[in-house]
């Protein structure tokens, strides 16, 4: 094996690591990663799918002392109502743990979108299926559509 070879498989891991790491955290940057990175959408999908994944874990599980301070800062003592509060109220009221699951991968991020969710539902498994069931749905419908409709958005987007 010479010098080549072994730089590119090392470059192929760090690209690998960049876009699964991007993915646990800010999803959509983990999805144009691999876009740029890699031609084949399944290995993006895996990929990213993966990275969000195991985000979702890490912040719902792990997010413990994340959700203290959410709660204080965002949560009032007693009955004192304010924007933030009531804005959570009507999340909770219009849609609760599927909306928040929904929006986390593209519209919130995922630490965000644990934390949110580990307020209105205490049940962490139920957390977890739900935010899987979101990024797996996300993941299919974006790499799905460069897949199975032979629409390419990193084309388009490379074009703008």
């Amino acid at each position: 094996m010479s010098n080549f070879d072994g730089l590119l498989q090392e470059n192929m891991f760090l690209k690998v690591l960049f876009a699964f790491l991007w993915s646990g955290v800010k999803y959509l940057i983990g999805v144009a990663s691999c876009m740029a990175m890699f031609s084949n959408p399944g290995i993006g999908f895996l990929i990213t799918s993966a990275g969000a994944l195991s985000g979702v874990l890490v912040f719902t599980f792990g997010g413990w002392w994340v959700e203290q301070i959410f709660k204080k800062k965002f949560m009032s003592h007693g009955k004192h109502f304010n924007k933030r509060t009531r804005m959570l109220i009507r999340l909770k009221r219009n849609g609760g743990l599927p909306l928040v699951a929904i929006l986390t991968p593209v519209v919130l991020s995922i630490p965000i979108g644990c934390i949110m969710a580990t307020t209105f539902v205490h049940n962490r498994w139920k957390i977890v299926l739900y935010m899987a069931f979101s990024v797996l749905i996300w993941g299919v419908f974006i790499f799905g559509s460069q897949w199975i409709f032979g629409i390419d958005l990193a084309k388009a987007i490379r074009s703008l």
